[in-house]
């Protein structure tokens, strides 16, 4: 990754463009797609980034019991934490929506005619126990106990996705993080030849609850159009670092919208 970085130069005497290597570290996260079937139904973006970074740290440790301090917590943030006391209450309220969060687990099987189909096996909570505490210096810590089939999620391949934090918690919109989800799920996808572009095309209730639409929105397209995709999709368009041209539309039948359909290019 790197700057543009514009100045003058001395030597020269000219104002000149340079390169220069961005020095945050690449912290990639891969996950097992299970993770993508959680419903983060109340969470904000911040709740978004402590959730990655917790997972990212899990995976770093190796350990289902871990201890995280706020300098941990807050590795990826792009802003400095102000307050010790307002990050504390922030990480308790997050911690009991981390309490309810939980695990769908989908087992793949053979139909008749030898066609792979998956069916929910099983719904695991992510998080067992914790406690938090205020060190020394004000500052908060906490002790997580995970529960191990969560660990086995986040260390299983099969089906993953993959992301680096930096970009991730870069982001702003809580929606544009999900979509930005979406995405890297589906991002080795097949180019369609005639457009160049990579599609996915997801049923209405799919998509909506992938993104976690309110269940009590009235207007379902124009929520869709002007809370959710646009926002999400002119953020990414304008700050990732994985993809462009992304766009998206609704499929109609009879005058009703039956599908959603999202194409976008990746970047190398």
């Amino acid at each position: 990754m790197y700057l543009i970085d514009f100045g003058y130069d001395s030597f020269i005497k000219g104002y000149v463009l340079n390169l220069i290597r961005d020095r945050r570290t690449s912290a990639k996260l891969k996950y097992g797609n299970e993770i993508n079937s959680i419903e983060f139904s109340s969470f904000t973006s911040k709740d978004f980034n402590l959730f990655f970074t917790i997972c990212w740290h899990i995976k770093k440790k190796k350990k289902s019991k871990i201890s995280l301090s706020q300098d941990e917590l807050k590795n990826f943030f792009s802003t400095k934490i102000k307050d010790n006391n307002r990050f504390f209450k922030e990480i308790l309220v997050f911690t009991k929506k981390l309490l309810r969060i939980r695990i769908n687990i989908f087992y793949e099987y053979k139909d008749e005619n030898q066609e792979y189909e998956k069916a929910q096996g099983e719904s695991i909570i992510f998080l067992e126990k914790y406690n938090i505490q205020k060190d020394e210096n004000n500052k908060t810590k906490i002790n997580f106990i995970f529960n191990e089939k969560a660990m086995e999620i986040l260390f299983r391949f099969n089906h993953f996705t993959e992301f680096d934090l930096n970009e991730f918690c870069s982001i702003k919109n809580k929606y544009t993080k999900t979509l930005f989800r979406l995405l890297k799920q589906y991002e080795n996808v097949n180019e369609n030849p005639a457009s160049g572009l990579k599609n996915i095309v997801m049923e209405k209730q799919e998509f909506l609850e992938f993104m976690n639409l309110p269940n009590n929105c009235i207007n379902i397209a124009d929520y869709t159009n002007k809370r959710i995709m646009i926002p999400a999709i002119d953020e990414l368009n304008k700050i990732s670092q994985s993809f462009k041209n992304v766009s998206f539309q609704k499929i109609k039948e009879g005058g009703m919208i039956k599908k959603f359909e999202i194409s976008f290019q990746t970047i190398r």
